[in-house]
């Protein structure tokens, strides 16, 4: 055997073996930086998602909805709620076109209530605030006054984190539904009202 060779192979041909050794070992260890920044990455956005849900599970949440008054399905209530877990702070909301209802009165207007043209200083959690929108038979019978409305609301949390989320409200949800009225506490008082003008009455005769 030459001197020169060792299995077989020249001092060149080991060359090119190592050279070739070389490049896979680098494409190895390339394929496991790869892999590894990969799986980081996965990792890294599972966290954020997890902290995005957790931001989103912890913050407050005003929505603000037209929906039927707890006395009587026809009247409708706007109604500002929060149901998110935090208190939301200056809450400012913006109703277009402004609210003209069929109770409007000069200086008892909707659109002119403190709730809709001042900020709220603060909305607990589960804290709901509400104000008659409209008596739902009378609406029905304007063809002039708007069925939905754009609603934006601003607000922020307790960390100073702003809110800014716009949304659409509509009356006319229910429109078609049927319903009863449950008779409550108010209702019994009301008929007693009535019965003592009627007992007056006869005995004023």
């Amino acid at each position: 055997m030459p001197i020169d060779e060792f299995l077989g192979l020249s001092p060149a041909g080991w060359a090119a073996v190592a050279a070739i050794a070389t490049v896979g070992t680098f494409l190895v260890a390339l394929t496991a930086v790869l892999y590894a920044r990969r799986q980081l990455k996965l990792a890294l956005d599972q966290f954020q998602e997890q902290r995005n849900a957790q931001v989103e599970a912890e913050r407050p949440y005003v929505i603000v909805t037209i929906e039927p008054s707890r006395a009587t399905m026809r009247v409708q209530d706007l109604v500002i709620r929060n149901i998110g877990h935090r208190p939301a702070f200056d809450t400012r909301i913006s109703v277009d076109p402004p609210p003209v209802t069929t109770l409007d009165q000069p200086g008892l207007r909707l659109s002119e209530a403190r709730i809709l043209t001042q900020p709220i200083p603060l909305i607990a959690p589960t804290q709901e605030l509400r104000a008659i929108f409209d008596n739902t038979t009378d609406r029905l019978q304007r063809n002039d006054l708007p069925e939905q409305f754009t609603v934006t609301v601003q607000y922020r949390d307790s960390a100073g984190h702003p809110y800014n989320e716009v949304s659409t409200v509509e009356w006319k949800t229910l429109e078609g539904a049927t319903f009863i009225d449950i008779l409550g506490v108010h209702h019994a008082a009301k008929a007693l009202k009535e019965i003592e003008k009627t007992l007056k009455r006869r005995a004023s005769e």
